[in-house]
């Protein structure tokens, strides 16, 4: 059973988890099992995905967005102390790339103003935190992904881990009104999940990663999002679905393999890492965090010229994230942003980039060697 081969790499009981088609519909599962309804408001950091403020717009609440530190990519805390507010009923936590969010920070709120938190963990597969792979115990849930650039991967996929009794028991009621995949849905995914390797090929990896980002946003493919996710906020219909058997079997293959992969990117990270550190170029101050390394963010003078020189080059990149709400690019308001609102969060959106860690010997050298030979197009320290 899935369940139970999950429950002994989080080392939990495998009756606190929980799987979704994708991680967003864990967290919508997770907000209605807290209760969260229209009035209240949900903070979540301003450097995230459209699909995390989608679920609590779906549940008619609002999203509250907090500024975030460029040296990590976390809560900045006098924001967070100053987003607080009576309508507040929970604080979201990201681990962004992996990175741990600063847990004392937070819990010191939750405790202080009696708010809950949960995490969003669909980066944060492999990180440790006082050697333990699941957060501290004043996170209620804790909501994953399986896509495609996971390092445990289903294409497409999602988990809540829940270690408070009575809302893990809310969850599991929950299940009973997943909706089942389509025999269309389990079929493209099938698919999907055998051409994939061809984005391994570093010369093909851009054009087809911008063609299949394209077809899933007009409803094509299966993607991570569909159009109506990332042009408005409505609930999507089939949105409330459980996870295939396509799903299961592939992570029930991949899974012995998880610890290796991990550690591979930990690896590449902490190569690239020194690169950028001997250059003098801008990177994060992560020293003594055990993350899972899921890529490695750079930091650009001009995206737009990077793209086309590493893309020349057949460097994998990412764009992960081109705004405060990834991947929206106009109608903030929709989404209860402003711009100007996040100033380090726009910032950094208008830099940022990200490398793979999930390469090879050769692959690795190569974008070392692409890094030093154009360390001029990088922020400096």
């Amino acid at each position: 059973m899935l369940e139970v081969k999950l429950g002994n790499y989080f080392e939990i009981s495998p009756d606190c988890i929980h799987l979704f088609w994708k991680g967003r519909v864990g967290l919508y599962s997770v907000l209605s099992s807290m209760g969260i309804k229209s009035g209240d408001e949900v903070i979540i950091p301003a450097f995230t995905c459209v699909v995390v403020a989608n679920a609590i717009i779906y549940r008619g609440a609002r999203p509250v967005y907090v500024d975030v530190n460029p040296s990590n990519l976390q809560y900045d805390r006098t924001s967070l102390e100053q987003a607080v507010s009576d309508k507040t009923k929970l604080i979201v936590v990201q681990n962004t790339f992996g990175i741990p969010p600063d847990y004392s920070a937070v819990e010191n709120i939750c405790k202080q103003k009696g708010i809950s938190c949960i995490e969003d963990c669909t980066h944060g597969m492999g990180t440790l935190y006082n050697n333990k792979k699941t957060p501290p115990e004043f996170v209620k849930a804790s909501f994953y992904s399986f896509q495609w650039n996971k390092p445990l991967s289903a294409g497409l996929g999602g988990m809540v881990l829940c270690n408070d009794a009575i809302l893990n028991a809310k969850i599991q009621d929950q299940q009973n009104d997943l909706e089942v995949p389509s025999l269309l849905d389990t079929l493209i995914l099938s698919v999907l999940l055998k051409i994939r390797t061809l984005l391994d090929a570093p010369f093909l990896y851009a054009g087809l990663l911008r063609l299949f980002r394209f077809l899933s946003a007009k409803g094509l493919v299966l993607g991570s999002s569909n159009s109506e996710e990332l042009m408005g906020v409505t609930m999507p219909g089939g949105y409330f679905k459980g996870m295939s058997g396509v799903q299961r079997r592939s992570i029930n293959r991949s899974i012995a393999k998880l610890d290796k992969i991990i550690a591979l990117r930990k690896t590449n990270y902490s190569k690239l890492d020194k690169v950028f550190q001997d250059l003098g170029l801008f990177r994060l101050a992560l020293d003594g965090i055990n993350h899972s390394a899921l890529k490695f963010p750079i930091f650009v003078k001009d995206k737009i010229q990077f793209k086309q020189i590493a893309e020349r080059k057949g460097i994998k990149l990412g764009d992960w994230m081109n705004s405060p709400i990834h991947p929206v690019e106009s109608g903030f308001e929709q989404w209860y942003y402003t711009l100007g609102q996040c100033e380090h969060a726009e910032f950094l959106t208008r830099h940022i980039l990200n490398l793979q860690t999930d390469l090879n010997d050769k692959e690795t050298k190569r974008t070392i060697s692409f890094i030093q030979e154009n360390h001029s197009l990088f922020l400096s320290r």
